[in-house]
């Protein structure tokens, strides 16, 4: 009669344990290259709203001081990757400016900021999704 000895099923346990320790890990590696994937994806979007916004309203100021008698009131920029619509309101002494930036993908940001047409200063920048 033979005797079974009990290390031959070790041996399948353990290179059971490593495969699954393995597995993964290289699912965890996945899920992170794709967890960075999608945050740059965001990030770009954020870096190209954020450039579009500064850029047009560098546009806006630009026609604003060309325009003495300001019969700009609104209007559209086109840009490469996407559009800004401003609008143009008396607000006081200064022009409030609302800039809605929109990529070609579909996202959006918007910003507002005030404009001292004597002194040429640009104060009270605010931005996000819901500012008007």
């Amino acid at each position: 009669m033979v005797k079974w000895r009990c290390e031959k099923g070790i041996a399948l346990l353990l290179v059971i344990v490593i495969l699954f320790i393995l597995s993964y890990t290289f699912i965890h590696f996945v899920a992170l290259y794709e967890t960075e994937k999608n945050f740059l994806t965001l990030e770009k979007e954020w870096n190209d709203l954020n450039a579009l916004l500064l850029n047009s309203a560098n546009e806006v100021v630009f026609l604003l001081n060309e325009d003495t008698d300001i019969q700009l009131r609104y209007g559209t920029l086109d840009f490469f990757n996407g559009t800004v619509h401003y609008q143009i309101t008396d607000e006081n002494a200064y022009k409030k400016v609302v800039l809605k930036a929109k990529l070609n993908n579909g996202s959006e940001r918007n910003a507002r900021f005030l404009y001292d047409p004597y002194t040429k200063y640009v104060t009270n920048w605010v931005e996000g999704v819901g500012v008007h």
